[in-house]
């Protein structure tokens, strides 16, 4: 029985809305549904002071009703099928961030075409465009953040959805005369059409936690190396500028990924991307990281958890960020002890066993976002999921090496839910004492 529970949770993975939070009813009976977004084609023109975007989006629905999407920005435009329709922010249920819900109805198992304009300024709120005084020179890149519940990824940039959802994203980019001399790292297929014209077209595995994009004038210091058969780009911020870049950036990228392959297996990707644009924290996509030296064993760490298996939605969140706390060798508070001190790397504690802090994550809800939820910031999923792992690693010692090479292989460029992580956890021991210890643990903390 448990190899057909896993055969149809493997299934799963490929059709994305069997992965969707349930449809719901709003006070006025209109009843929300999730999309399947099948491709995205949009454009980024970046004009003196502002980015022009324009999107078209297909999607499919497996229920009638009116179609949810994400986005953040404010719309200048949007039709449905060709016809202009209009469209407002609705709360999830509970208390979680909003969506954008289409107010037309459509049906069920066809394909609709929305299109989509607005315009992106730079801010304080959103620094992440900046134009100099001249407006000669531009910066731009995705600032995704996956804490506390925020809309911070795709959709704070293109129409986009949940993280259960994997979609073909094609960009094409346009700049002004003004920038003549502008570069563009992506993690995906980039091609040059002209020196005010580009295509980036990403792959169709991608979710919308996954996508890594950014344009830097040609004077900006990108460095290029190759290790291990991986291709590494780096950028650095103004504040990440050191007079030895190999000793304190290129050396410390050689060490974690000696380490990580010794633990965990071959690294999954074959390029890598690393802005150092962080003094502290960092954000994972797949194959591209926005780090800090300070965390760039972590992030690298989610390029196995995270952006190779990657979570489904809020819910199983926790497991990649405890897994990445836990491989980091301790708490927060730990980090910050020891930043400038520490040199070993993933100093794991296997006897380690739950205690009073421990209290779990069960009952959460199939609509948030993140593992963070709003109310109870004071839960710390990074902290409650090493607990957990430091656990499993007491009761299946170095066996959960084993464990975790085999599960990020077996789910690389998929979704996985936290139903299917115990499954497989469970499945892959042998000891029925062992087996029996897991599901108490999953039954009593996480369902």
């Amino acid at each position: 029985m448990k190899y057909l529970i896993l055969f149809f949770l493997s299934l799963n993975i490929f059709a994305n809305l069997d992965l969707a939070p349930p449809s719901f009813a709003l006070e006025d009976g209109k009843k929300a549904v999730f999309i399947d977004m099948i491709s995205n084609d949009s454009q980024f023109h970046f004009k003196p002071g502002y980015l022009e975007v324009e999107t078209k989006f297909v999607f499919k629905t497996q229920e009638t009703g009116f179609a949810l999407f994400d986005l953040v920005n404010e719309l200048d435009s949007i039709s449905l099928n060709g016809e202009k329709v209009a469209q407002k922010l609705v709360n999830l249920p509970g208390k979680d961030v909003p969506m954008r819900m289409i107010l037309s109805s459509v049906e069920k198992d066809l394909e609709h075409t929305v299109e989509i304009k607005f315009k992106f300024y730079p801010s304080k709120q959103r620094p992440e465009l900046n134009f100099d005084r001249n407006k000669k020179r531009l910066s731009f890149y995705f600032k995704f953040c996956d804490g506390k519940g925020v809309r911070q990824l795709l959709e704070s940039y293109l129409p986009s959805n949940l993280q259960y959802d994997q979609f073909k994203l094609n960009l094409k980019v346009l700049f002004a005369p003004e920038f003549a001399n502008q570069v563009i790292i992506a993690n995906g297929d980039v091609t040059k059409i002209s020196k005010f014209e580009y295509d980036v077209n990403f792959p169709e595995f991608y979710n919308p936690g996954s996508f890594y994009f950014q344009t830097v004038h040609k004077s900006q210091d990108i460095d290029v190396f190759n290790y291990k058969g991986i291709k590494f780009t780096l950028l650095y911020a103004k504040s990440n500028k050191v007079l030895n870049k190999d000793v304190f950036f290129v050396s410390a990228i050689k060490d974690k990924i000696d380490k990580l392959e010794q633990l965990f297996g071959a690294f999954p990707h074959r390029e890598m991307i690393i802005y150092f644009g962080e003094n502290f924290s960092g954000i994972e996509h797949f194959g591209a990281t926005r780090t800090s030296r300070y965390s760039l064993g972590h992030e690298l760490f989610h390029m196995y958890f995270g952006r190779a298996a990657m979570p489904s939605d809020g819910r199983c969140a926790w497991i990649d960020e405890g897994l990445a706390r836990w491989a980091d060798g301790g708490s927060w508070k730990k980090w910050v002890s020891s930043m400038f001190t520490r040199k070993s790397y993933i100093p794991f504690d296997k006897h380690e066993v739950l205690n009073e802090k421990f209290v779990g994550l069960k009952g959460q809800s199939p609509y948030q976002r993140q593992t963070y939820n709003l109310e109870t910031l004071h839960l710390d999923p990074y902290e409650q999921g090493r607990y957990f792992f430091s656990h499993i690693h007491h009761l299946m010692s170095d066996k959960i090496f084993d464990f975790l090479e085999y599960f990020h292989k077996k789910y690389f460029k998929k979704l996985y839910t936290q139903e299917l992580f115990f499954e497989e956890l469970v499945d892959f021991n042998e000891d029925e004492e062992t087996k029996k210890v897991i599901r108490r643990l999953e039954e009593r903390y996480f369902k």
